[in-house]
């Protein structure tokens, strides 16, 4: 052990002496330089106005075609949700609903995007909720229980990452309807 303690003092000694300069002298530490404290400012912020149904509910999901482009979607209406959105920056923007299970990604739905002036606070709302999109036919199979739904708000035209956040503490089921025999 005080071998250990040895050799470790040597090399201490022999950085702190190489470091010293032509006198052999340590040289003087002083602590960090002070930064001033900025204030963080928000950039924005997502206020959820209303949303139905509430925490709890079943949404029943369909077969839908959306006439404009014959695309075909697994689909509800039975989901609405406002926001208001206020962001530092004059932006072309939308807001996203993503629903969860667990880590799992089962549906989405999407507001239109609408022009947002600097600082200002626009309505955004959404009523459509998709399990589908045009690589997954099914994100997930239903019935299957939705324990998170985020919303982010996204850049028109630079999708990949949410310039805002906000999660909504709510659950929901997702089925299709009973069929009857």
């Amino acid at each position: 052990m005080k071998s250990v303690q040895m050799a470790a003092a040597l090399v201490v000694v022999a950085v702190l002496g190489a470091c010293g300069g032509s006198g052999g002298t340590i040289p003087s530490v002083t602590g960090p330089t002070a930064q001033p404290v900025v204030p963080v400012v928000p950039r924005g912020q997502i206020a959820i106005t209303a949303v139905a149904p509430p925490s709890g509910a079943t949404l029943t999901f369909r077969d839908c075609r959306l006439p404009e482009s014959g695309f075909s979607d697994v689909c509800t209406r039975d989901w609405e949700l406002a926001a208001d959105v206020q962001f530092n920056r004059d932006i072309d923007g939308l807001l996203v609903a993503t629903f969860y299970a667990g880590s799992r990604l089962c549906g989405f739905a999407l507001s239109p995007p609408m022009p947002l002036a600097d600082d200002s606070r626009r309505s955004f709302t959404m009523s459509y909720v998709t399990l589908s999109d045009e690589i997954n036919p099914t994100m997930c199979p239903l019935p299957v229980t939705i324990t998170r739904v985020v919303l982010g708000f996204y850049e028109q035209g630079r999708p990949a990452q949410a310039l805002l956040t906000e999660e909504l503490d709510a659950s929901y089921i997702f089925s299709m309807p009973r069929t009857v025999d």
